[in-house]
């Protein structure tokens, strides 16, 4: 996929990036959504669900790294997972998956994937794409921009001088 001509960019602080984790993590209590795990998607969730187990108190905090972007706006031909979750860690438990966007969806979708032997499993992201293949139970709002996280923004930097 080619990079997207005029992609508009929003960068977002840490301490944006914290309200937004503070406000999914509100509605996944206010749902009556009751993880036993807290799954972070490598490598743009890892941070908001570091900060979603602290407000809702989790104490097991997992993680599976999906690629899919190669930079900013190109994606590979799929998503490529470098690490999951054995299958007996966790059959018959409840677990939020976090993400930073569901921007495609397609890596959220594979990560569902490999959750399949938990009992429920939820969604939860600081920004959705309408566009998204999967549509998080939770998310903070909505975008129609390329997002930038104060945890990857020197990357993004980095790839926009390539481009240049």
């Amino acid at each position: 996929m080619a990079v997207k001509k005029g992609l508009k960019l929003r960068r977002i602080s840490w301490e944006e990036a914290e309200r937004l984790a503070e406000n999914v993590a509100s509605q996944a209590r206010k749902s009556g959504f009751k993880p036993d795990a807290v799954v972070g998607i490598g490598r743009g969730g890892w941070v908001p669900a570091r900060v979603v187990a602290d407000v809702l108190g989790i104490g097991v905090a997992l993680s599976i790294c999906i690629k899919y972007y190669e930079s900013v706006g190109r994606t590979r031909g799929k998503p490529l997972v470098f690490q999951a979750i054995p299958r007996e860690g966790i059959e018959g438990k409840r677990l939020l998956v976090v993400d930073d966007i569901a921007d495609t969806g397609k890596s959220l979708r594979v990560a569902l994937g490999l959750l399949s032997a938990a009992r429920d499993v939820r969604v939860a992201t600081l920004h959705f794409k309408p566009g998204s293949v999967v549509k998080p139970d939770f998310f903070a709002e909505k975008a129609a921009e390329w997002i930038v996280y104060p945890w990857e923004k020197r990357e993004t930097e980095r790839d926009l001088r390539k481009k240049r």
